[in-house]
């Protein structure tokens, strides 16, 4: 494998272990963030930071963004100093942030025009997955285009699933997360319940777990609430806005999401209660609170 040389734009909490990750693939990064903390300790990692996303795009045969948000992919990308700016040659553009399938189309025939080529790869797991070089990666885009750049992406994943065309990563990505979190979300909801009717929490999960009921959810976001651990493996804030797209794009098609709704009004709750930046398990305080129970271990 020939080493290459990737620009890496957006190094948060899922971006810096994601870029340092690439830079032990054997490939260089070259780095830009608003944040001056993380691109120092990019630098500590042997990558080189610039200070901007052109910079971080020139030379590069990769160019990535991981920021939160459409308007910021769409900033990145085309606005001024963006990566449209910098980018040369041949060079393959991976939008790796969760955006909706208008946005990722729209930005995609944006640099169509200017004959730079793209591929939308939004990532599934957590934090820890990405600290490990374990995320799943959800590709939209042409297959050649896909293949230039999976060297990098097999740095940062382990599984990468072609969806189809540009959309289709961001519409599996979406509704991915869209279950996710509603199955997450009604299970906290079920174990407060079950405390407030007088069962233990030790019941619960020997019955829950041992039936239909029985969810991933029920053995791990629920096992964090149960230890009052409640560090970001994906924060609320970020849930909230993913759903926001997903019932967003959902309407827009015609799809009914009425428990995917449900779930973006609860991520919103505890974003306002102040929750955002916690885990997004933090969701079932809200149904603690409102039976005056807690999911606690020994309860």
């Amino acid at each position: 494998m020939s080493a290459k040389t990737v620009g890496f734009v957006g190094l948060g909490v899922m971006g810096l272990p994601m870029a340092r990750n690439v830079i032990r693939g054997g490939h260089a990064v070259v780095g830009f963030d608003l944040n001056p903390v993380v691109l120092e300790e990019l630098a500590a990692a042997d990558g080189r930071v610039v200070d901007s996303a052109a910079a971080a795009a020139r030379g590069s045969d990769v160019a990535i963004t991981m920021v939160p948000n459409p308007e910021d992919v769409e900033a990145a990308l085309l606005g001024p100093d963006g990566v449209a700016d910098g980018i040369e040659g041949d060079a393959v553009v991976v939008v790796m942030s969760t955006v909706d399938p208008p946005s990722a189309i729209r930005v995609h025939d944006r640099l169509q025009e200017r004959d730079i080529r793209m591929i939308e790869a939004p990532v599934t797991r957590s934090s820890q997955h990405a600290i490990d070089g374990e995320l799943g990666i959800l590709v939209g885009g042409e297959a050649e285009d896909l293949e230039a750049a999976r060297p990098v992406l097999e740095c940062m994943g382990t599984d990468i699933t072609h969806c189809g065309p540009i959309g289709t990563g961001s519409a599996m990505k979406l509704v991915n997360n869209m279950l996710a979190m509603t199955i997450q979300t009604v299970t906290g909801e079920a174990l407060a319940y079950g405390l407030k009717a007088g069962l233990s929490l030790e019941t619960l999960h020997e019955v829950l777990g041992g039936t239909a009921a029985s969810n991933p959810a029920l053995h791990g976001p629920m096992k964090k609430v149960a230890k009052r651990f409640f560090e970001p493996g994906f924060m609320v804030r970020l849930g909230q806005k993913d759903l926001r797209l997903a019932v967003k794009y959902a309407s827009e098609l015609g799809a009914m999401t009425h428990l995917g709704s449900v779930t973006h009004q609860m991520l919103a709750q505890a974003n306002a209660r102040g929750y955002g930046a916690e885990d997004t398990s933090a969701v079932a305080k809200l149904y603690e609170e409102a039976a005056g129970v807690q999911i606690r271990e020994g309860s």
